[in-house]
């Protein structure tokens, strides 16, 4: 998460709702598969958002953007306890720029 958030969900909300829905609308996640094992999940997806807002110094052209990712997250207590994440960020930004 960005600096300045507070922890935990209410950090994550924001995130999401503050950051992320100023940049981006019309969010679809496409699950390709989810694999669990003990206290980790791991979680294959591809994320659709149209680009409506600048970001990172690239003004919003409605741009759609597909960005394949990976998310794993440690369960403890049936909680969220952490998650890491892998994508293309180059693409990411290639696509906005385009």
């Amino acid at each position: 998460m960005p600096p300045g958030l507070p922890p935990g969900p209410e950090g994550v909300r924001k995130f999401f709702k503050e950051i992320l829905g100023s940049v981006f609308s019309d969010l679809k996640i496409d699950i390709e598969f989810m694999l669990a094992e003990g206290d980790k999940v791991d979680c294959h997806f591809v994320v659709t958002v149209k680009h409506i807002g600048d970001f990172a110094g690239i003004k919003a052209k409605g741009n759609l953007i597909r960005l394949s990712a990976i998310s794993t997250f440690r369960i403890e207590n049936g909680k969220l306890a952490e998650a890491w994440e892998i994508y293309d960020k180059d693409s990411l930004l290639q696509q906005m720029r385009a």
